[in-house]
């Protein structure tokens, strides 16, 4: 898709360019989910879709990798809201603090349970794989 037009321009512009066409997918996928009435917010689908055209090749991982990186090198900036809203809620957290921590713990615990035991399973078949083209490999000479 970008990949020898990407390797003439600028490394801050290729970045800035995966960064907005992420920014308007997100925004795509988040339309298309209201549109369509959606149980599932439109990240969810655009992680979905995203997921998928780049198991099936149909995007190369060059064509997002740096983006990518950019927006989780940079992920600290994206929690400085929630502060900002803890500050103006202070009366909400004085009384339901304790359920909303306990919750956000609970969920944030499950969420880095799932993704450990997907990427360890992901490892694992990854790994099978390996060995069988290896194996095939041998065979084959």
């Amino acid at each position: 898709m970008l990949s020898k037009q990407s390797q003439k321009m600028p490394l801050f512009l290729q970045r800035f360019l995966q960064i907005v066409l992420f920014c308007a997918f997100a925004w795509a996928c988040q339309v298309i989910a209201k549109d369509i009435n959606s149980p599932l917010p439109g990240s969810v689908i655009g992680l979905g879709v995203l997921l998928a055209l780049l198991s099936l090749k149909w995007v190369p991982e060059q064509t997002v990798s740096m983006g990518a990186a950019w927006l989780i090198g940079d992920l600290l900036l994206f929690f400085i809201p929630p502060v900002v809203a803890v500050i103006k809620y202070q009366a909400l957290l004085e009384h339901f603090g304790l359920v909303l921590i306990s919750s956000m713990l609970v969920a944030s615990t499950i969420v880095l349970l799932g993704t450990a035991f997907t990427v360890d399973r992901l490892f694992k078949l990854e790994r099978k794989h390996r060995l069988k083209v290896q194996l095939s490999q041998g065979s084959n000479q």
